[in-house]
């Protein structure tokens, strides 16, 4: 009997994967449903994904959608005859005429945006006139650019984009058994670069100790009851840290560091129980996430103390989680649809969708799961609550470049 004759390889849907929102993780896959218990690896053999997702060889689309652009010029530049007048006020670039041919200005239309690496351009500042030889800037900035720095010239692109691609399931080593071909739409709704924030405490070498014990432990952590275990956003999460933000507006980290700068100090947080936070789509549960609160002293029955306080004649402002979130928002965008299905779905003892609590991540499970791994967990007898979460850093994760950049945070000994 042929190989055909005694197994069913049949794509669980083929076509349209649906639409998935700029900036945000992908929870997309492809996926054979089939009687044979071989080792399938899935490939790409044509096509291409949306910029910043992967296909795994296991069939999981993974990473964070981020074809938000297209790169009309990247240009390392040589001569310090391009000069910088970039001053508040004028926000002009002048290039010198004779590398107008070197630039292709050209090819430059108003709405596009401009950034370069060492310098004080903010990323993704927006471009709003055009001549021969310079282009102006939508925001105040002064900037120095030196010979050695690398400039990047950008155009957005519609508002919904759709790519195309074709996957093959092999038998290891072996000719392709079935392809398909299937697309994602990825709808862009802001016309700007997005980044997450957090915090990761320097943990003493017992606690660090305890925690990669923990977190290592594939006994606790079974393969079988995660989601997406493999999927880097997703599975068991390997680093104890807290997001601040998911969805905040990217600056460029001297832009942070001003913002920073009044409302953040150096605190210790304590850490709750173990507990079950659920994500919900059409009020299905499609994950469940086993978390720690974060305490934070300085907000009490969810109401956070005042945002300034005045010691001696000086106002200061007490970094509580609120507070902190309040003062970036103050400053930029947000971008709630690009947030955790989790955040966007209502929990018990919550009062709004869009309620923030700072939680540590511990992993996600399949539904129905989260029971198992939160007793193997709580067997451990482990207090969280003596853990060290001391933070003296803010992490900026770019989610275009994927790169993350630290902010300092400075102890202010008024403040606690």
């Amino acid at each position: 009997m042929s190989q055909s004759e005694q197994y069913y390889f049949n794509w669980e849907s083929t076509g349209s994967l649906g639409t998935i929102t700029l900036w945000s993780v992908s929870e997309k896959y492809v996926k054979v449903d089939t009687n044979s218990n071989i080792d399938l690896k899935y490939n790409l053999v044509s096509g291409t994904l949306p910029y910043g997702l992967t296909l795994q060889d296991n069939g999981l689309i993974t990473g964070v959608a981020t074809t938000s652009t297209t790169t009309l010029i990247r240009k390392f530049v040589t001569s310090t005859s391009i000069i910088s007048s970039l001053t508040s006020g004028t926000n002009v670039l002048t290039i010198n005429s004779t590398l107008n041919s070197v630039f292709n200005l050209s090819l430059i239309k108003v709405n596009d945006f401009v950034t370069a690496t060492n310098v004080g351009i903010p990323l993704n500042t927006y471009i709003t006139n055009i001549t021969t030889t310079s282009f102006f800037l939508s925001s105040s900035t002064t900037a120095t650019i030196n010979s050695g720095t690398t400039i990047g010239i950008f155009r957005s692109t519609a508002t919904i984009n759709t790519f195309t691609f074709a996957v093959s399931v092999n038998k290891l080593g072996e000719d392709a058994l079935t392809t398909a071909t299937f697309s994602i739409s990825v709808i862009n709704k802001k016309n700007k670069t997005f980044c997450e924030l957090f915090f990761q405490p320097y943990l003493p070498n017992d606690q660090r100790s305890t925690w990669h014990g923990l977190i290592n432990n594939s006994k606790i952590f079974d393969s079988k009851n995660l989601y997406r275990p493999r999927d880097p956003n997703f599975g068991v999460q390997k680093d104890i840290k807290c997001v601040l933000h998911y969805d905040f507006e990217l600056f460029s980290l001297r832009d942070f560091a001003n913002i920073i700068t009044d409302n953040f100090y150096r605190r210790r947080f304590t850490l709750s129980k173990p507990k079950i936070r659920y994500a919900k789509v059409a009020n299905k549960i499609v994950y469940e996430v086993i978390c720690l609160d974060i305490i934070d002293y300085n907000t009490i029955n969810g109401t956070s103390i005042p945002k300034t306080v005045n010691i001696n004649g000086i106002n200061y402002y007490p970094s509580s989680f609120e507070n902190m979130r309040q003062q970036l928002e103050n400053f930029g965008e947000t971008n709630p649809e690009i947030r955790p299905t989790h955040f966007q779905t209502l929990q018990e003892n919550e009062i709004r969708v869009d309620s923030y609590l700072p939680i540590v991540v511990l992993c996600y499970a399949q539904p129905t799961k989260g029971k198992t791994i939160l007793d193997r967990i709580n067997n451990e007898k482990i207090d969280f609550n003596k853990f060290d979460f001391t933070f003296n850093k803010v992490l900026v994760k770019n989610h275009f470049t994927g790169v993350v950049s630290t902010v300092h945070v400075e102890q202010n000994p008024s403040i606690t």
